[in-house]
């Protein structure tokens, strides 16, 4: 069946059930507005979806160096470690990190053991702060040795 002769059955259905001319055509703008206004949802969703890829895997980042920091700290005895607060610049894969760290006694002065805090900040994509923390007591006593993540925004 050729174009011409598609057209004309096309044309004798919408007679057949008395639909004004055009009528067709309205439809197939009707559909295409449907189908472009669902292809722009897509993209905009697949957008959002890149966007919290990208943010998680920056504070997987973070968390890795936070806890690598945690780990060389616990490597070291409490009576060792040094008392104060001192940070790092840290060029990652897909941003850079600000890594900062104190160390304090633990109260009560009996209980012979440091508290270290250990927090990550950073820009994310959108230039906003974005932070990790993460709190560790270290010591001889095997009750003391407990880490906890303080906080991610």
């Amino acid at each position: 069946m050729e174009f011409w002769q598609s057209c004309q059955v096309v044309g004798e259905i919408i007679n057949m059930f008395n639909l004004p001319r055009g009528f067709a055509l309205f439809e197939s703008l009707l559909t295409m507005v449907i189908v472009s206004i669902t292809l722009l949802a897509l993209v905009a969703g697949q957008k959002a979806i890149m966007a919290n890829t990208h943010l998680l895997t920056q504070r997987n980042e973070a968390l890795n160096l936070a806890e690598s920091k945690l780990a060389e700290l616990h490597n070291i005895s409490a009576n060792s470690l040094n008392t104060g607060q001192q940070s790092l610049t840290i060029t990652g894969m897909s941003a850079n990190y600000s890594l900062n760290w104190n160390v304090q006694n633990c109260t009560p002065s009996e209980l012979n053991c440091k508290t270290a805090d250990i927090w990550v900040t950073w820009q994310d994509q959108n230039a906003q702060a974005q932070r990790l923390a993460l709190s560790s007591r270290m010591g001889n006593l095997d009750l003391i040795a407990e880490t906890k993540l303080l906080k991610g925004s």
